[in-house]
């Protein structure tokens, strides 16, 4: 199973949750009282699939965002209110500065996908384009999360391939292994379990990111021949992107769930099946250096 397949997966799961709480909680007002521009009364004669104005909102639709049902622009900017909700936009106010949030937790990108797509009509389980929109929108939430969790690689120190510069270099990178890897998969696998519990706090997962933090700048001070210069950049980035999902972990553990919940689900990739890589192409990479020992 590929790391994205079981990303995708805690995507929909969420999503699961998310649209039975988001969508129900979204459709009806939060102050509990309709707009004025439609009254109780009237509000109770639409069907669902009523749209006055023509704008690609039902009427009920124009309740959610509290728009007016029987004008196509409700902000006269030229764009429909259809159009401005399924572009992230604000409806009910003019652009330039009509964006919907745009620096929302990852959690509320998903429900306003989801709640975009259910009014669209492409999320509704009768909908032919229900799996394609679904998909679509697992796409959307990985590639933000990616998107959100940048790091800094830094520059190796590379020196001449040489009969001591190889011997060094495979000595500090077994110590590494051992020292700086090793630990780091620890504390990833100590967080998991603690996470299970409920017992995690955020100063442990921050503990853990300053730790890695700490190995992946030892790592990078070590000098490395030339040859060896893009096996040990991958060993460093595995390392960086561990820390980097751990400071997301911590950042989002309070105010968005879904992207903690990725960045956990991730980091137990990252440790699992990140380092079998990394360490299965150390090993190449010493052999193709110095030749497969004999009798193995």
């Amino acid at each position: 199973m590929s790391g994205k397949f079981k990303l995708a997966l805690v995507v929909l799961a969420f999503a699961a949750l998310v649209s039975v709480s988001s969508l129900l909680s979204s459709l009806s007002p939060s102050d509990g009282r309709l707009p004025a521009t439609i009254s109780e009364e009237k509000f109770r004669t639409f069907s669902l699939l009523d749209d006055e104005d023509g704008d690609g909102l039902s009427n009920r639709d124009e309740n959610i965002w509290r728009t007016n049902w029987q004008n196509p622009d409700t902000d006269g900017d030229g764009y429909s209110d259809g159009e401005e909700v399924l572009s992230g936009h604000d409806p009910t106010k003019r652009g330039p500065d009509d964006l919907l949030n745009s620096d929302r937790s990852l959690t509320e990108r998903m429900s306003s996908l989801l709640l975009g797509g259910y009014i669209k009509g492409d999320l509704k389980p009768e909908s032919s384009q229900y799996d394609t929109a679904l998909a679509a929108i697992v796409d959307e939430i990985f590639n933000e999360h990616e998107r959100r969790n940048t790091f800094i690689v830094e520059q190796l120190e590379i020196v001449e391939v040489s009969t001591e510069s190889m011997a060094t270099y495979a000595e500090s990178t077994a110590d590494a292994l051992s020292e700086l890897f090793y630990p780091s998969g620890i504390a990833v696998y100590e967080l998991m379990q603690a996470n299970q519990r409920d017992s995690l706090s955020t100063e442990q997962i921050r503990g853990a990111a300053d730790s890695v933090d700490r190995h992946a700048a030892t790592y990078a001070a070590i000098p490395v021949p030339k040859s060896l210069g893009e096996h040990h950049r991958r060993g460093l980035t595995l390392l960086r992107m561990i820390e980097q999902e751990l400071r997301t972990w911590e950042q989002s553990e309070s105010h968005d769930p879904l992207s903690a919940t990725l960045s956990a689900t991730r980091l137990g990739i990252l440790v699992t099946d990140g380092f079998e890589l990394f360490l299965r192409s150390y090993v190449q990479a010493l052999e193709a250096e110095y030749g497969t020992p004999s009798g193995t």
